[in-house]
């Protein structure tokens, strides 16, 4: 570091060596020395003419003559424009104690930030960050960048009377960031029962806006995005609003920002250079052309561009841009409808959802766009559904402020209102009855613009390059695009105006119908389905009406005869096709339900529901407002027969919700829809009107045993709001483990529960699913009676219809813990039950050997030497390990591996390894896994005692002794009583050798987790290989209770390297956690619960990305008081970290090398797809076109693909042709990019 004596002069003198080697962008510093008067105008035009060497010698030469203030100067200059001078900071040396010229590796950015400047005046004068042109581009931009602001909302406000002009801005959007979705947590605020109709509810509530990400922060974001959302969601505004903050911001950065419409500028930019895209698409420089390209290429990390409504790349310069092949630094935004959003994956974009307006958002613009008139959208349950759409919400306001159209009640009518409102305004006419011969008199020109809408619909266009008339009808729907082209092209103000437009061409020539509806069908042109809701409701003749000025009645009565029937054949016959190919399809019933919605035709509905036999599956499907106001009106339409309803892993809010409850009258209220709509209900993000729910079902609230922890903390709270108690059925779908935060929850709400009854379903072997009413709630060392399979209690004979309600029984809550419950069921009295066994079909359980007294040798009472220590031989086998060991003779030996004692009375070879747990074997004898189960092969007699490892902490005698051990047997399974629990192990008398495994008692474990105990835990340390193309490497952070063997994760995640640290430490069943840091550049997720995991898969609990030089770093491992449970500093360099797995490793390696090379490189066909550039894929082909592996015709094929095709096409036909052909491959890849050979681990 400059000491602060040191001169200017003497600091620049001594640097001299490095500046001129390090010194970039010189022509800046050459105009700031001009600016500061340091050099003069000759001097400029001297160094102008140098090249780049020259130039900074001459530089240095003319500040180091003209003193130390000139050279002050130059330091300053270079310190101001340090980010383009001196190019991108590297890491800060440890220690330096001088920056000087015989400073090794010179950082030119560090250099200049040891001077020591006179502080008062660090900011008294301005420094151009590059050449003046470049500025004055830069201003150009950001004044074009607020005029298109402007035009777009000015373009919003024309939608409204001449005399009223809403004053209309951007409205905050929900937005949800990939990896940044909070759950959401319950409104602590009173709410009170009411009795009140729902049609009669005013107030609606939509989820809650959380300012997590704004248009700034997305600005911020050091990272491709892509805003994902539907037509109309509000994602052009959004991108308009960065823009605009982007123009207003007062940084005095060089950087720049481009915008494109890709609907606009789609045709043009097909055969364009990145030059024609930024300066004859958006903006040309004024000046120093190429100094501008040349700033924007050589500094692209301060280049932005927005791709806006992109539904593909066609265009070479944008995938070129996209993809980083042109300006690798350069920050991409691109925006897209969900359908097209895949394309655009597995490129390093952050996926943010735009959402729509918030009930926040959706107040105040309302408030804006209409006044006092607002209140006639929030007393209408179907407009409010629609204008949480922003593009929805400017129509409705546009349509309620002209104060003389109907209030619409499905989307089409609100277009319909727009439609007549432009027209209206249009002709200049303020009367509906003149309007409609208005309408009739441009019947012509009106139908032209739908003809062309319907073939540029067609061909995926929204340019409007032949515009037959261009009356002023027509242009007010249109817009210009300014593409530098010899004619005017216009385009519809929004995409879905334009398929508006186009279903209404298709409805005049009703003959080309058929043949569309055909083409739904197809992948090709399946975009063209969203014309099918708008000709459904301009059929109808319901108010307000557009078609019958436009076509003549009769043709309109024609086509509506046959139109939807068709419309419903086509769509579920094509699914019967599927069927018998074996597609296994679905008929989409969430869009024909719509599409019926928009009709408003009952009989239709009907016709629908009788295709589909009166049920409506919409499983996993996620429901918006208006899909599921679309739901239930085909539902409510059935008035002599009920439907089915599946909502099963449906999403919806609680708005959405409001609209289905309406309806379920109509719908068979059996299981397991009213557990389905409970589970919907509480995992909505809405203020839950819990009333409503109850009293529908008898203030009956329906659980499932297996869920999200938020879902049991809300109905907690429910149960607490609720007078009188509620009475709760648990659904149990044998053999789904229960809950842990089920049973915390419920013990918790006991005091509010009026009774408990379960619902239970199982499959056993050779046995059809059945309902079971009663529940075994056994007790440690339970002997299990015979099984109960043929035993049906509350189901008919031919097991189809349930003969009574499940049985409800009363836990005692006035006792202490105890082993028993009561019951009362129909027709029957209160009974004490010690033991209540459901039987579990066709599994045969063996006799319990808690009675057999341990056999215990004479010595067995003596105090016996520590174990012999062992390291046992391994085998591995696809992702299961197994061990083996030839103990010497008698005695005690350890494997120092899985923590297993084996007590020996002779020599013999011990063979052993984990296997899955049978749930539904554990819960038969109301036990819980704790710990893994081994299955141990040795001959007979061999073994004595076996010693299994536990994860209690010592001081948990209490649950220490409840623990038991499981011994399963081809006869079944039996619960062994422990010799001795020590602090490590539970002992256990061997009579034979199968499988044994450590288990609590099911009713104690409740207890165990309601108390939060400790359990002894280990955090285990994977690396996985880098990605060369994302520069990032992936740690990955397991909490895993302490008995679990190393080798069996170790296993599970070969690809994988083990970071060998201290693992040992103490961690809370149930309690979230949270790891740290600090070099990390994401942690997901950000926190997460600790569970008991026994395999068999050992998923990460924590993925932690670090840059991929990344040498050493520390790992922090929280509770949920913030305070540090386990920390570790760990070196992620270097080979031969992998101790503990060395023999496992040699075995993975052997087995991969075994492979065929073309089932190799399956293997890592995904990330061969991903990781290979273009370059070297074309490198590729050379090679293998020499080889004779590929032929001149696979060449130019695979040559005129995109890249990810390219790639897709190349490695399958290689792999196709076999052995030889895919180890040239391999060996053309390893010679051709060696970093992305090594990444796939093909040597």
């Amino acid at each position: 570091m400059a000491c602060s004596s040191q001169s200017a002069s003497d600091y620049v003198r001594q640097a001299r060596v490095h500046l001129i080697r390090e010194l970039k962008n010189l022509s800046a510093i050459v105009e700031n020395l001009y600016l500061h008067k340091i050099l003069n105008d000759g001097e400029v035009s001297e160094l102008q003419a140098e090249t780049d060497e020259d130039k900074t010698r001459k530089i240095l030469d003319s500040v180091l003559r003209k003193g130390e203030a000139a050279c002050y100067e130059f330091l300053r200059i270079i310190y101001m424009t340090r980010r383009r001078t001196s190019g991108r900071p590297s890491p800060l040396p440890e220690k330096k104690s001088e920056a000087s010229a015989e400073t090794t590796g010179f950082d030119l950015q560090f250099w200049i930030s040891c001077f020591p400047f006179e502080e008062d005046t660090c900011g008294d004068m301005n420094y151009l960050q590059g050449l003046r042109p470049c500025h004055r581009y830069q201003a150009k931009l950001k004044s074009k960048a607020i005029k298109m602001s402007e035009e777009f909302w000015m373009a919003n406000k024309c939608l409204f009377d001449k005399s009223y002009k809403p004053d209309l801005s951007y409205m905050p959007l929900v937005l949800d960031a990939e990896g940044n979705i909070s759950p959401s947590k319950i409104k602590k605020s009173e709410i009170k029962k009411s009795m009140m109709s729902r049609a009669k509810m005013l107030k609606t509530y939509i989820p809650e806006y959380k300012p997590e990400i704004s248009p700034s922060d997305l600005l911020k974001i050091d990272k491709n995005i892509v805003l994902v959302g539907p037509a109309g969601i509000g994602k052009t505004a959004l991108s308009l609003e960065m823009l605009k903050l982007w123009a207003e911001s007062d940084s005095e950065d060089l950087d720049y920002m481009f915008y494109f419409d890709m609907r606009d500028t789609s045709e043009v930019m097909k055969s364009m250079s990145l030059e024609d895209l930024l300066f004859s698409v958006f903006s040309e420089p004024d000046e120093g052309k190429e100094e501008v390209l040349d700033d924007i290429k050589k500094n692209s990390d301060n280049v932005t561009i927005i791709f806006d409504g992109i539904t593909d790349l066609c265009s070479s310069v944008a995938w070129r841009l996209a993809t980083k092949d042109l300006l690798p630094d350069a920050k991409i935004i691109i925006t897209c409808r969900p359908d097209d959003e895949e394309d655009f994956f597995p490129w390093d974009f952050l996926r943010v959802e735009v959402k729509g307006f918030s009930e926040q958002s959706i107040k105040t613009y309302l408030s804006a766009a209409l006044g006092s008139k607002q209140s006639m959208v929030l007393s209408n349950l179907e407009l409010l559904t629609l204008c949480h759409v922003p593009m929805y919400a400017l129509m409705v306001a546009a349509c309620i402020s002209s104060g003389d159209s109907p209030q619409p009640c499905t989307i089409t009518e609100v277009y319909i209102c727009v439609v007549r409102l432009c027209l209206q305004t249009t002709g200049s006419k303020t009367e509906t009855r003149h309007l409609n011969s208005y309408i009739t008199s441009k019947r012509s020109e009106i139908l032209s613009l739908a003809e062309v809408a319907f073939y540029a619909t067609e061909g995926k266009s929204v340019n409007l390059t032949e515009l037959p008339i261009k009356d002023n009808t027509v242009l007010s729907f249109l817009k210009p695009l300014v593409l530098n082209i010899s004619s005017t092209t216009y385009a519809f103000h929004h995409y879905t105006m334009q398929e508006f437009f186009a279903a209404l061409w298709l409805l005049k020539n009703p003959d080309k119908v058929k043949a569309v509806l055909q083409q739904c069908l197809t992948e090709e042109m399946k975009h063209m389905r969203h014309l099918i809701p708008f000709m459904c409701r301009l059929l109808h003749e319901k108010n307000p009406s557009l078609m019958k000025y436009l076509i003549p009645p009769e043709e309109l009565k024609n086509t509506s005869s046959w139109f939807l029937k068709e419309m419903i054949s086509t769509f579920c016959d094509c699914q019967d096709e599927a069927d018998t190919e074996g597609s296994g399809s679905s008929v989409d019933i969430l869009f024909l339900c719509q599409c019926l919605y928009e009709s408003q035709c009952p009989e239709a509905c009907i016709y629908l529901l009788d295709k589909l036999d009166y049920c409506l599956d919409l499983t996993g499907e996620c429901l918006d407002p208006y899909s599921c106001c679309a739901v239930a009106y085909v539902v409510t339409q059935s008035q002599d027969k009920k439907i089915r309803l599946d909502l099963e892993d449906v999403t919806a809010s609680e708005q959405g919700m409001r609209c289905l409850f309406g309806c379920l009258k109509n719908v068979q209220w059996c299981d397991p829809l009213p557990r389905q709509v409970w589970e919907i209900f509480l995992l909505s993000e809405g203020q839950m009107d819990y009333i409503s729910l109850l009293d529908l079902d008898g203030n009956w609230m329906h659980l499932p045993v297996e869920g999200k922890r938020c879902l049991y903390e809300r109905a907690v709270h429910v149960m607490k709001m609720s007078t009188p108690k509620v009475n709760v059925c648990l659904y149990w779908d044998w053999p789904t483990p229960v809950c842990p935060s089920l049973c915390a929850c419920l013990l918790e709400a006991l005091p509010y529960i009026s009774s408990l009854s379960f619902r239970m379903t199982f499959r056993g072997p050779g046995s059809q699913e059945r309902d079971q009413d009663q529940l075994h709630a056994g007790v440690p060392d339970v002997k299990l009676g015979p099984s109960r399979a043929d035993t049906k209690p509350g189901v008919s004979e031919d097991d189809t219809k349930p003969m009574q309600p499940p049985l409800r029984f009363k836990p005692p809550l006035k006792t202490k813990c105890s082993s028993w419950m009561t019951f009362r069921g129909p027709g029957s009295q209160d009974r004490d039950q010690d033991q209540l066994h459901a039987g579990f079909p066709d599994v045969k359980l063996g006799p319990s050997r808690a009675d057999t007294k341990p056999g215990v040798s004479e010595d067995d009472t003596k105090p016996m030497q520590p174990p012999l220590r062992f390291t046992p031989q391994l085998k591995t086998d696809s992702t299961s390990v197994s061990y083996s060991f030839k103990c010497p003779g008698p005695g005690q030996f350890q494997c120092a591996l899985t923590g297993l004692v084996f007590v020996m009375t002779q020599k013999a070879e011990l063979f052993y390894k984990t296997v899955q747990w049978d749930e539904g074997l554990l819960q038969s004898a109301s036990k819980i896994a704790a710990g893994p189960l081994f299955n141990i092969k040795c001959p007979e007699d061999a073994v004595c005692q076996l010693h299994l490892p536990h994860c209690v902490s010592n001081d948990d005698l209490h649950y220490k002794r409840l623990l038991s051990v499981i011994h399963i047997t081809d006869d079944g399974m039996s619960i062994l009583k422990p010799l001795e629990i020590t602090e490590t192990h539970v002992i256990v008398k061997v009579p034979h050798l199968s499988c044994y495994g450590l288990a609590w008692p099911f009713e104690s474990i409740w207890k165990f987790w309601r108390d939060r105990k400790v359990i002894s835990s280990q955090v285990l340390l994977f690396l996985r290989p880098p990605n060369p193309k994302t520069q990032r490497k992936n740690l990955n952070v397991f909490l895993l209770p302490r008995n679990v063997p190393l080798e069996e994760v170790i296993a599970k995640h070969r690809n994988s390297e083990y970071i060998e640290a201290p693992s040992k430490c103490k961690l809370i069943k149930n309690q979230n956690y949270t790891v740290h840091c600090p070099n990390a550049y994401k942690i997901q997720p950000e926190e997460e619960e600790f569970d008991l995991d026994y395999g068999p898969n050992y998923h990460p609990t924590f993925e932690i990305r670090l840059p991929i030089h990344t040498e050493e770093a520390t790992i922090t491992v929280r509770d949920q008081a913030n305070a540090n449970v386990w920390e570790r500093e760990v070196d992620l360099t270097g080979p031969g970290r992998e101790t503990a797995r060395s023999a496992s490793a040699e075995d993975s390696l052997a087995a991969e090398d075994n492979l065929p090379p073309e089932d190799r490189l399956l293997l890592v066909r995904r990330r061969f797809i991903t990781g290979v550039s273009d370059a070297v894929l074309d490198q590729l082909l050379d090679r293998l076109l020499e080889r004779g592996v590929v032929t001149d015709d696979e060449m130019q094929l695979l040559r005129t693909k995109i890249k990810p095709e390219k790639a897709r096409d190349f490695i399958d036909i290689v792999r196709r042709k076999g052995t030889e052909a895919s180890s040239v491959l391999i060996a053309a890849l390893r010679e051709g990019d060696p970093c992305l050979f090594r990444a796939l681990a093909l040597s």
